[in-house]
């Protein structure tokens, strides 16, 4: 059965948001929903699925200093033009396939000429509850009229 996962995701010049979905979606759904939200957010108009080249990269939270091991080999998709492009790898690989855990962090890197970087961590990973045909969701985890510090600090 599919877990619900909870993330936070974050980049320069951008609120965090929290994104919701199930361990049985892809990374390319991920993909749709950071180029939707978090691309958007940061970049204006220019932040499209099919706009520029993007990729994931896969990491985890090393004890005991909690530094982030990330892993050599990022999962690169293709995107250029046609949603048909060499998608495969993204469409096929289902979140849960890649041993999410609150230590999991990932980093999402769109337009690489011009890179603009995002940052994904796992709050939580839970059961799946009714409400979870609806996802995936994103809210802003921190919203735009708050002027709590909370907006400042350093959260990945």
């Amino acid at each position: 059965m599919a877990e619900a996962l909870t993330l936070t995701a974050g980049g320069a010049g951008g609120l965090p948001y929290q994104i919701e979905l199930l361990s049985s979606h892809t990374l390319l759904d991920l993909a749709r929903v950071l180029c939707a939200e978090v691309m958007k957010g940061m970049r204006g108009d220019d932040h499209g699925l099919n706009d520029h080249l993007w990729s994931f990269t896969v990491g985890t939270v090393a004890p005991p200093k909690g530094k982030v091991m990330w892993q050599d080999i990022p999962f690169v998709c293709e995107m250029w033009g046609d949603e048909d492009d060499e998608i495969s790898l993204a469409e096929t690989t289902a979140l849960s396939s890649l041993g999410w855990s609150e230590a999991s962090r990932f980093r999402f890197e769109y337009d690489m000429g011009d890179s603009a970087e995002v940052m994904l961590k796992v709050e939580k990973v839970g059961e799946m509850t009714a409400e979870a045909k609806s996802l995936p969701r994103v809210s802003e985890r921190f919203p735009a009229t708050s002027s709590s510090s909370a907006n400042k600090q350093k959260w990945l």
